[in-house]
């Protein structure tokens, strides 16, 4: 099955406060992010039933180097990416966008 990606306003927001919050500790390092971000993007959209099932019919994908994760729901072919939350965050946070 081929499936697209979606991004949710959450996921929208997340990434450009990651990327912002990389660019001001060391220069280049929110490139570095992104790369890591679409590798893992790509894997999620080559096999989004490769990862583990959490919270509310959710997934997890774990991004290499960089202490973030990228939460998703998957409907019929399309893989909607609920946020990219640093692991340290709260879980209510992820409960609270998959209401």
């Amino acid at each position: 099955m081929t499936y697209s990606l979606e991004l949710s306003e959450f996921a929208v927001q997340d990434i450009s406060e990651i990327i912002d919050w990389y660019r001001d500790q060391k220069e280049g390092l929110e490139n570095e992010f992104i790369s890591s971000l679409e590798i893992t993007l790509k894997l999620i959209e080559s096999n989004p039933l490769a990862f583990q099932l959490r919270i509310k019919q959710s997934r997890v994908a774990l991004l290499q180097r960089f202490p973030y994760k990228v939460i998703f729901k998957i409907y019929d072919s399309i893989i909607k990416i609920i946020g990219v939350i640093h692991h340290s965050r709260n879980p209510k946070l992820i409960r609270k966008r998959l209401k």
